[in-house]
């Protein structure tokens, strides 16, 4: 549980937030949020866990995405979304099939239904499903990890160490109206 201050980051009201995480008997990890404001806010949570299902000393470049949308948020180059929809056929980030991860991706993809997208490691043969109740999924690999972190056994993680899968609402969707 957190609890956000009145006018921290600069929202109106105490925002109380409550994570779950949860392991099942099915070999699921299940994340559930939880809101609650004192007063009128803007909240859209989602976790930014890096995934590699071929162990912390490979990179995800072999392992397999499939993205279950049809288009996704256009962007101005502060990636801020503008409104506009891009279609994904033939296009690079068209992963309606499984194909190897890109080693650079920073875009919300519109969800097609609540099974959002898939990551297969073909040399440790695990696959991981992402599912959730979120109009659309945010994919990003990359980021600040160049020799700066330390993993497990002194793994040196790096901008392609790992891939997220944030299932979130839109981004800015306050300034959109025809955004959920």
């Amino acid at each position: 549980e957190y609890l956000s201050c009145h006018k921290e980051e600069n929202f109106p009201g105490e925002l109380t937030v409550n994570i779950t995480y949860t392991l099942t008997e099915q070999n699921e990890l299940m994340v559930d949020f939880s809101a609650k404001s004192t007063e009128d806010t803007i909240v859209n949570l989602t976790q930014h866990s890096y995934f590699n299902l071929n162990g912390h000393q490979e990179d995800i470049n072999h392992q397999k995405v499939t993205i279950n949308a049809d288009t996704i948020l256009e962007t101005t180059d502060e990636l801020i979304p503008t409104g506009k929809f891009i279609t994904l056929k033939n296009h690079t980030y068209d992963f309606s099939e499984p194909k190897e991860s890109p080693v650079i991706i920073d875009n919300t993809f519109v969800l097609n239904n609540h099974n959002a997208a898939t990551l297969y490691g073909e040399k440790s043969k695990i696959k991981m499903t992402v599912i959730t109740n979120q109009p659309a999924v945010h994919v990003y690999v990359g980021g600040n990890c160049f020799g700066q972190i330390k993993g497990k056994e002194n793994a040196d993680y790096h901008s392609t160490s790992g891939i997220c899968f944030e299932a979130q609402n839109f981004p800015d969707a306050p300034n959109h109206s025809h955004f959920p």
